[in-house]
């Protein structure tokens, strides 16, 4: 692991969070957004709030960076950038729609279509938070 592997890692997921809390807020400001959004947006705060928690002690992890419990730190916050880019890719490819007009719209058939696959991506972000929370609490211990 690199020295800087979980100081880049958290600005990495914090960045891409940041990315999609606005395409997610693009969506909301939609006419006829679905209401299930406000859970998928509240899934993404909680897991930037624990990213900021993370970035709080990312010296600390620095410093320890070989030991089992950052490694796995680290394997988790990896997965919810990942999770985060997936969700980033779905909403600006599949959901978010430029008229001819240029003006914006949410494709509702896309959102009911994947309505599955948003709410899998909600629980795994979910999910994640959870063992991001629990790998900072076994690190700061």
């Amino acid at each position: 692991m690199d020295p800087l592997s979980v100081t880049a890692s958290v600005l990495t997921i914090l960045g891409v969070a940041t990315q999609v809390t606005k395409g997610l807020a693009k969506v909301r400001a939609l006419h006829y957004a679905p209401a299930e959004l406000s859970s998928l947006i509240n899934e993404v705060s909680d897991l930037r709030a624990i990213i900021s928690q993370v970035a709080t002690f990312s010296n600390q992890l620095e410093e320890e960076r070989f030991r089992g419990p950052v490694i796995a730190l680290k394997s988790h916050l990896d997965r919810a950038t990942d999770q985060l880019r997936s969700l980033e890719n779905l909403i600006n490819a599949e959901l978010i729609k430029i008229r001819n007009n240029g003006t914006t719209r949410i494709s509702r058939t896309a959102w009911i279509r994947l309505s599955p696959d948003i709410d899998m991506m909600r629980r795994e972000l979910r999910s994640n938070r959870v063992n991001i929370g629990t790998a900072l609490g076994i690190v700061t211990s």
